[in-house]
């Protein structure tokens, strides 16, 4: 059994045209216009592009760093309260769009950033205009895939290092 996937054509938000984004999102003609990211992925949703441009979702020389590039599948107002606490989304709301962690409780919701220093932000539910759940990532760098960074896996990897060291003093 063969599965095919179309072409799916994603508008890009970049920091070019963020501003004119900002003003014109409702605007499908605008919309039409922007930079087009082309993937072989379910073009049955909506997604769009974001151009991550601060270092808010960075933690300890991990995360999403300026260049990356997110793809983000449309969320409805009405899933929004059925969001797992803790996705990544690009969410508009004021007069910004903000990437962030989303925590939901009753009518607020809660935009965290996964650098340390950056204060949580803080609406109401009524206050946002798009809600994109990021599926994608695209990084601008090439990921150290095969380094662990887990504390755990390190002290694993040391414990069998002093094992085999053990076996050869025997």
């Amino acid at each position: 059994m063969k599965i095919y996937f179309l072409i799916c054509k994603i508008p890009c938000i970049t920091e070019e045209n963020l501003d004119d984004y900002l003003v014109n999102y409702k605007n499908p003609h605008f919309v039409e216009e922007l930079p087009l990211l082309q993937l072989p992925i379910n073009s049955d949703k909506i997604f769009r592009a974001y151009t991550v441009n601060n270092l808010e979702m960075t933690d300890h020389d991990r995360g999403l760093y300026p260049k990356d590039v997110v793809v983000g599948e449309f969320i409805p107002q009405e899933v929004y309260s059925k969001l797992n606490n803790g996705n990544i989304v690009l969410a508009y709301v004021g007069n910004q769009l903000v990437l962030r962690r989303l925590y939901v409780t009753k009518n607020k919701i809660t935009l965290r950033a996964d650098h340390k220093g950056i204060d949580d932000l803080f609406f109401k539910l009524n206050e946002i205009k798009e809600i994109w759940k990021i599926r994608y990532v695209f990084f601008r760098r090439v990921p150290e895939l095969n380094v662990s960074h887990n504390l755990e896996d390190k002290l694993s990897f040391l414990e069998q290092e002093f094992l085999k060291l053990k076996e050869r003093n025997l």
